[in-house]
């Protein structure tokens, strides 16, 4: 129960990382290489910053709850 936030944040990064993929060669495609290259880049950065607020959204409901502060080995 305690692993839930990561599947969920990969459940839903993804379908990002796999439309980035997919696009890339388009998205390098271009009249002129330097501004295919910096638009490629852009949707690369875009899409890491969805994949940071996922994780800090994952990190601040895991924060507000309890279910981590367990002391010992066992549950």
């Amino acid at each position: 129960m305690a692993r839930r936030g990561p599947v969920v944040v990969l459940a839903l990064y993804l379908p990002l990382i796999l439309a980035v993929r997919a696009t890339g060669p388009s998205l390098l495609a271009g009249t002129d290489t330097v501004s295919g290259q910096s638009h490629a880049m852009t949707v690369l950065w875009l899409t890491f910053v969805a994949f940071m607020a996922l994780r800090g959204l994952a990190l601040g409901w895991r924060a507000r709850g309890d279910a981590w502060l367990v002391t010992g080995a066992t549950r």
